[in-house]
C-alpha cells in the first residue's frame, strides 16, 4: 500500500506541469498513483530512471535503467504499455501520463527481504537523472507491506 505521493523536485528546463496524486478507488482497495508531466526535450539513453526503496532497517534497495534500455526489459515495457502513454523511445517532447499505478508494481522484480512484516513501511524515491547525475525529477511516496 502506498500513501502521499509527492513531487520533491522538477527541473523546469526539462519537465514542467508535474502532478502526482494517490487515490483509493474503493474501500480496502489498493492505493493508486497518477502522474502527469510535460517533457520539453527528448529523453533517450541520456536519461536514467532510478528507483530507491529505503527499508525499515535503514538499508536501501536500488534499481536503475537508462530510458531506452528499459524497453528491452519485458516487465518494464509491459508496465509502461499498461499504465501510460509512453510506448516508444526516445521519448519525444509532449505530455505523458502514468495512471492507476500501484507502487511497487506487481510485476516489479523488487527483492524484498523475508523479514518484512505486515505494517512495515519504507520510502520509495523515483528519480530521473540526465547523464546519470543531473536531477530532472524527484518523486517520493511511502509504501506499507500489507
Amino acid at each position: 500500500m502506498q500513501e502521499g505521493a509527492v513531487v520533491k523536485y522538477a527541473n523546469p528546463l526539462f519537465i514542467t506541469n508535474v502532478q502526482v496524486f494517490t487515490v483509493r478507488r474503493r474501500r480496502n482497495g489498493p492505493y493508486l498513483t497518477n502522474i502527469t508531466a510535460t517533457i520539453h526535450t527528448t529523453f533517450g539513453n541520456n536519461v536514467t530512471v532510478k528507483f530507491s526503496y529505503l527499508l525499515p532497517s535503514g538499508n536501501t534497495i536500488d534499481f536503475s535503467t537508462r530510458t531506452c534500455d528499459a524497453v528491452d526489459k519485458p516487465w518494464m515495457y509491459e508496465f509502461a504499455a499498461t499504465f501510460s502513454n509512453l510506448t516508444e523511445c526516445p521519448v519525444k517532447p509532449g505530455t505523458y501520463r502514468y495512471y492507476n499505478v500501484e507502487i511497487p508494481p506487481k510485476n516489479f522484480p523488487l527483492p524484498l527481504p523475508a523479514s518484512l512484516k505486515k505494517g512495515d513501511s519504507g520510502d520509495v524515491s523515483v528519480k530521473l537523472l540526465r547523464r546519470g547525475r543531473d536531477l530532472i525529477l524527484d518523486l517520493f511516496t511511502k509504501v506499507r507491506v500489507y
